[in-house]
């Protein structure tokens, strides 16, 4: 006895894209555009990008919790109606600290990069570089 089952639709629903490029089984993955941003000692921000729309925005300082809060209300609030669906924790992709980086910690850097590598336990030197 053998089991028959009938030829899969050449085409079917379940396929074709919708208008915002999902399919009913699961979304399209659509490449992603490489975006730099590079802070300055000073405060001044760069965005490099071959194809991006960016806004560039600032959360007020606040002290306390409540403030915190308050500021990201505002920010919430105050944000170009364009880029306010992305104002959510799933839609981040990305996340960092701002820290000062002197040429002293790039020389040690380098140093304990030679270091590591010297005794065998870095194979890329890469892997250690510093992401401000």
């Amino acid at each position: 006895m053998s089991i028959i089952s009938a030829p899969a639709p050449a085409s079917s629903d379940k396929e074709r894209p919708d208008q915002d490029g999902q399919t009913k089984d699961r979304p399209i993955r659509r490449p992603r555009e490489p975006v730099l941003v590079v802070l300055h000692h000073d405060g001044f921000v760069e965005v490099y990008a071959n194809n991006a729309n960016v806004t560039i925005v600032v959360e007020p300082h606040m002290e306390s919790q409540q403030g915190e809060r308050l500021a990201r209300d505002y920010l919430a609030a105050t944000l170009p109606r364009l880029f306010r669906s992305l104002y959510w924790p799933g839609k981040r992709v990305a996340t960092g600290m701002v820290e000062r980086v002197r040429p002293s910690d790039l020389m040690r850097r380098t140093t304990l990069s030679r270091l590591l590598s010297a005794i065998g336990t870095v194979s890329d030197p890469e892997s250690t570089r510093w992401v401000v």
